[in-house]
């Protein structure tokens, strides 16, 4: 290890620890990396989209479909929020060629759930919009050739569990032809059925995954992490969890939204009483 990557462990455990802070929350200048910085967040969204997948359209013919796989296994764009989140993987997915297959839930209302005025039954479209935690989208848009990542435990034994990537070769009514790109079972092809949500409605339990929250992407390490801060991180220990997904200090990216001129600083928060209670 060089000694520029070794000074890098040592400030990555320093923000992890707080061991600079006095207080919950205090700003720290980003000292490793790449750091980009713009006032504009659309400016921001792109640089950091282009930071991991600026090679993106090179991979959009078929014959290439399996080099996909070892491509995307080896980046990843992480965001605080699932808002941020939702977005990049919007703009990523129709930025990618290939015509969408759609894949609906639930886009009428249940009887049990009608009120006894039937005009006020909620519309199609308003039922699509709904997004809730831990939930495929009602309307899942997807193409061969996108990441995603799996929302529920299928066959822990295949390691199709909740949080694992996969590269989409193959799309049909009811089943997803995927290859596993984390985990023991690299390069294993398997299929993800529809599964049964609630109210007697099916989706595929996956989402799209160029870019994932820092929490979801827990325990996975790769050779070129995009970090975007559209706005600060929020949570315990966050700044530390995003950063140390980079397995080396080149392939660390952060893009963040502030003022061009300004220093490269953000938010940190780590909770002192929980570091030193359990240092004790």
């Amino acid at each position: 290890m060089n000694e520029k990557n070794k000074a890098f462990q040592k400030w990555l455990l320093s923000i992890g620890a707080g061991s600079d802070q006095t207080e919950f929350e205090q700003h720290v200048c980003l000292q490793f990396g790449s750091i980009f910085v713009d006032s504009d967040p659309d400016v921001v969204r792109w640089q950091a989209i282009n930071a991991p997948y600026g090679g993106i359209n090179l991979f959009s013919h078929p014959h290439d479909i399996d080099s996909l796989a070892s491509y995307y296994s080896e980046r990843l764009i992480l965001a605080p929020l699932n808002a941020d989140v939702v977005s990049i993987n919007e703009y990523c997915a129709n930025m990618y060629p290939g015509e969408h297959y759609i894949s609906k839930s639930v886009n009428e209302m249940g009887l049990d759930d009608l009120p006894h005025n039937s005009d006020q039954a909620v519309p199609e479209e308003v039922l699509n919009s709904f997004s809730l935690p831990g939930f495929p989208d009602c309307e899942l848009k997807l193409k061969v050739g996108l990441p995603l990542i799996l929302l529920r435990n299928l066959n822990l034994n295949r390691r199709l569990s909740n949080g694992t990537r996969l590269l989409l070769k193959g799309v049909s009514d009811h089943v997803l032809w995927c290859k596993i790109m984390t985990g023991s079972c690299v390069g294993d092809e398997v299929l993800i059925p529809k599964i049964e949500l609630f109210h007697q409605g099916y989706q595929f339990p996956v989402a799209r995954a160029f870019a994932l929250t820092i929490n979801k992407a827990q325990g996975q390490s790769l050779d070129h992490v995009s970090v975007y801060l559209p706005r600060p991180v929020f949570g315990h220990r966050q700044l530390y969890m995003a950063l140390s997904h980079a397995t080396n200090i080149g392939g660390l990216k952060v893009s963040m939204v502030a003022e061009h001129d300004s220093e490269p600083t953000t938010r940190n928060v780590v909770n002192l009483d929980v570091i030193q209670s359990c240092s004790a």
